[in-house]
């Protein structure tokens, strides 16, 4: 009962929060009530989250204190994802559209496209900097994996690029 209570708290607290600041919350949960509690928010939040690279170092050191991924997903995952990530064969090409500066990051997607798109985004796009599209392979048994945002979004910290290759932008309206 105190657990449950703990959750509904932390859930009306991070729908306060706007999607800047939740991850910042959601690190700090992991900081004061450790694995599993952070994992049920996270799980129900990350998606939500929109200051990621900020983050990107204390998230890299949670996922690597983790131990697979895999069973987390089995074990946290919304039944939507869940479902989604089982259909996964369980070896995934994964594909991170980005830039030199960022190409560490450890959000990647299944889909092509999705990744490519990313570096159009006028939040994310990086003037006078050539983007770029990582291709990759990983285990599924190696991922956390979401579609909320129906980017077929994979986190993981063993994703292994096997090829790099530069993306042209699209062309704005206004050019």
């Amino acid at each position: 009962m105190i657990e449950n209570n703990l959750l509904t708290s932390l859930e009306k607290s991070l729908l306060l929060c706007d999607s800047y600041s939740r991850l910042d919350f959601l690190l700090d949960i992991w900081d004061l009530y450790g694995a599993d509690i952070f994992l049920k928010m996270f799980f129900n939040w990350w998606t939500s989250c929109d200051t990621t690279p900020l983050n990107i170092e204390h998230i890299t050191n949670i996922l690597g204190e983790l131990e697979q991924l895999g069973s987390l997903q089995l074990k946290y995952a919304m039944p939507e994802n869940l479902a989604e990530y089982l259909a996964l064969p369980d070896e995934l090409t994964v594909f991170r559209g980005c830039y030199a500066f960022n190409d560490d990051g450890i959000c990647f997607s299944t889909d092509k496209q999705t990744a490519i798109n990313f570096v159009n985004h006028a939040r994310y796009k990086a003037d006078g900097h050539q983007p770029i599209l990582l291709t990759g392979k990983v285990k599924k048994a190696d991922c956390l994996f979401f579609n909320d945002r129906k980017e077929s979004e994979i986190l993981s910290l063993g994703v292994e690029v096997i090829k790099r290759e530069n993306i042209q932008l699209r062309k704005s309206q206004h050019e």
